[in-house]
């Protein structure tokens, strides 16, 4: 099975990529230096660990919050 994780580089997603290695599974780790280099890419798994952690933007801008998180995954399946 083709697995991707978005956020592989943080703390969940690296922890989704440890697990999927440990059952067996190679998965395509993409990271913020590696994101554009993923186009026209199909994977039959696809792992969004990614996301803003900083709850005081949430709270102090969440305009801009949205904007990261879900702005992203528009950025990401445009793709």
């Amino acid at each position: 099975m083709e697995v991707a994780v978005i956020g592989a580089g943080g703390f969940v997603g690296s922890a989704f990529v440890r697990q999927l290695r440990a059952v067996g599974h190679n998965p395509e780790e993409v990271r913020r230096e590696t994101f554009g280099r993923h186009p026209g890419r199909s994977w039959d798994l696809v792992v969004d660990a990614a996301g803003n952690s900083r709850k005081y933007l949430a709270e102090k801008e969440p305009w801009r919050d949205f904007e990261l998180t879900v702005g992203h995954k528009a950025a990401v399946l445009e793709r």
